[in-house]
């Protein structure tokens, strides 16, 4: 599409719930893995983190946490990825580990492996919608695609598009 994925180094990527459990936002239901979400990451963070959400308290969490951490609690704004950024992010996982030198332990390959710190689940969150109860995620142990409940707590991997060059 034009656009480099650029995934946040191992020191910026955190555990959170999605937020939003049993919400029914304004994004699409994506209910097949085979099914391409029609949004960027971008756009889905647009919506995730707009006004219309901010406030919404699912009983776990305000607002869309995993998003919410990506565009406003690091120093530049990043976004959710889709399930297509984030199989891009998986298929790519040792180059991008092999370029990260921020030195945390919080690599693509630890995350797959459970052995990062704080969490053992080997999932990370997408900003693609199943559901008003489900988000897509990737398992990044074997690359499977799954939709799990917004309420769990899963790794959060933010990303950023940049235009890229020929």
């Amino acid at each position: 599409n034009g656009f480099w994925i650029l995934a946040a180094p191992a020191t910026k990527r955190a555990i959170r719930r999605h937020g939003l459990y049993g919400t029914d936002t304004t994004l699409p239901n994506i209910t097949s893995s085979a099914t391409p979400g029609p949004n960027s990451g971008t756009h889905n963070t647009n919506v995730l983190t707009s006004a219309t959400y901010a406030n919404v308290n699912d009983g776990y969490v305000t607002g869309a946490a995993a998003a919410k951490y990506c565009r406003f609690e690091l120093d530049k704004a990043y976004d959710l990825p889709n399930k297509e950024e984030l199989n891009f992010l998986y298929q790519n996982r040792a180059a991008i580990d092999a370029a990260d030198t921020s030195g945390g332990a919080v690599t693509l390959a630890k995350i797959g492996a459970g052995t990062a710190p704080g969490n053992s689940t080997p999932w990370i969150w997408s900003s693609t919608e199943d559901s008003s109860s489900l988000s897509w995620s990737q398992r990044f142990s074997d690359g499977t695609q799954g939709n799990l409940y917004k309420n769990n707590e899963l790794w959060v991997v933010p990303v950023r598009r940049q235009q890229g060059g020929s």
